[in-house]
């Protein structure tokens, strides 16, 4: 529809300036040539500018580039997590130490033992030391418990306490007073026990002694545990 119309207004100019331009030739009948060919010039270069302007296709208007949105924040954006931070730990369960088993040195038969005694710890007495018995001791395992008997006239009695250890606590075998005993054997053949001794005499007085003993021989075959 641009094209017809644009060539129906060039076909009209053409006619219009054929037409002055022969009404000025007439009119003019005196002009030299020279301002013929001029007039004729111009015409020609007036026809050509117009026709090349009314064929071009129309061309479009430039568009304005549509604004670049600017980003808003409505709050604040936390930034993305760190790549190298790191994650949290899972609790870890405490490890409980292991124990250590201990080795019982309890003798597995009745056999004899050869104890020494040390010097008398006073604590609370106002009389003087005192000596008790030592020397030769026949051991008694019987189950959780052993049987001590040494120069007294009765033997202890003692209970296992843990593996290897054995403890009495009463009143003395000849009865002059309370008593504790506590035999510890330390190895297959070594034997340490701490006497502490309160004579009825005297009773915030204390005596304690430290035993060494030695295993000797063997008196009877091993005894049969205890149910």
């Amino acid at each position: 529809m641009g094209n017809k119309r644009s060539a129906a207004t060039a076909a009209r100019l053409n006619r219009v300036f054929f037409t002055r331009y022969n009404f000025s030739f007439i009119r003019l009948p005196g002009l030299k040539m020279i301002n013929k060919l001029h007039c004729r010039a111009s015409i020609a270069l007036a026809l050509i500018f117009m026709l090349s302007s009314c064929g071009a296709p129309d061309s479009p208007l430039p568009t304005e580039a549509a604004p670049q949105a600017i980003p808003t924040t409505s709050g604040s954006v936390a930034p993305p997590p760190s790549a190298t931070s790191t994650p949290p730990l899972a609790p870890t369960k405490s490890v409980k130490p292991t124990e250590v088993p201990v080795e019982d040195f309890t003798p597995k038969a009745q056999s004899v033992w050869d104890t020494q005694v040390g010097p008398d710890s006073m604590k609370g007495c106002s009389g003087g030391s005192i000596l008790p018995a030592y020397g030769l001791v026949q051991v008694t395992p019987e189950g959780n418990t052993l049987v001590w008997k040494n120069q007294e006239p009765k033997p202890y009695t003692m209970t296992r306490v843990k593996p290897g250890v054995f403890a009495y606590e009463g009143p003395t075998a000849i009865n002059d007073g309370a008593v504790k005993m506590v035999a510890t054997f330390s190895g297959p053949t070594t034997v340490k026990m701490t006497r502490s001794f309160t004579p009825k005499a005297e009773a915030a007085c204390v005596h304690t002694h430290e035993y060494t003993g030695v295993f000797k021989w063997e008196t009877a075959p091993a005894a049969t545990p205890k149910p």
